[in-house]
């Protein structure tokens, strides 16, 4: 049977200051052309400098971007470097199944803080002007989700989905939610080591650490989105 449950992607800067937060942005825009190439939506999705969240949706999202999760790394001359000099930057990538309507009932609606506030990205005056942001937080755990989309009942559909998804994750992993473990694992601290997949733009090479795969297309791989490159 076919995987229809969309897939949360949360992108995030780690070591690397300026450069990985702009980092952040070009993996996420080949992620979202590797998604449209390969038949799948984006359904919502949050962009802000250093932290992005998208939702991709389709019967091959699951298995499409089963693989993505964990530390990227980029070695180039950053494109607001002035001298030349080349820095190594970290991104983290965590990816998560969205929870289903039903699983989002079971949530006690009384261990979770739901708060609004104003919309900070594009959108117009009106995003702007009014509370569509939705912060979703269980109060246990303190886990919390923040969906700044532009309108604000979709928003808070679908951060109580991530919510429940997390919270989810948590349980099977049988471990102190508290700590977030399970996307610990996926993500780790942010540094260099463990890291999944090199882009290497002074040579023009990117790789695969799991599984050895080289290409020499590393313009391909992010420019265009061409992550079947290094599978």
């Amino acid at each position: 049977m076919t995987d229809r449950t969309p897939s949360v992607f949360e992108i995030q800067a780690g070591e690397g200051g300026t450069d990985s937060k702009l980092f952040c942005e070009n993996l996420g825009l080949a992620y979202v052309k590797y998604a449209n190439s390969n038949g799948c939506k984006l359904e919502n999705e949050d962009w802000s400098l250093g932290k992005i969240s998208l939702v991709f949706s389709g019967t091959n999202a699951a298995s499409l971007f089963a693989a993505e999760a964990g530390k990227h790394c980029v070695q180039r001359v950053p494109p607001t470097e002035k001298r030349g000099r080349r820095q190594t930057s970290i991104v983290t990538v965590a990816v998560t199944q969205l929870a289903s309507e039903a699983l989002v009932t079971k949530l006690n609606m009384s261990e979770v803080t739901i708060m609004t506030k104003r919309g900070s990205g594009p959108g117009g005056q009106h995003r702007n002007k009014t509370e569509s942001c939705v912060v979703a937080r269980h109060d246990p755990t303190g886990i919390s989700v923040t969906i700044d989309g532009r309108e604000q009942h979709s928003n808070k559909r679908l951060a109580l989905k991530i919510l429940t998804a997390r919270l989810e994750k948590e349980k099977v992993a049988g471990v102190n939610a508290k700590a977030a473990a399970a996307k610990r694992q996926q993500v780790g601290n942010g540094g260099r080591t463990e890291k999944i997949r090199t882009y290497n733009f002074i040579d023009q090479r990117a790789v695969d650490h799991r599984t050895g795969i080289k290409t020499n297309r590393v313009e391909d791989v992010i420019g265009r989105g061409r992550f079947e490159l290094l599978k």
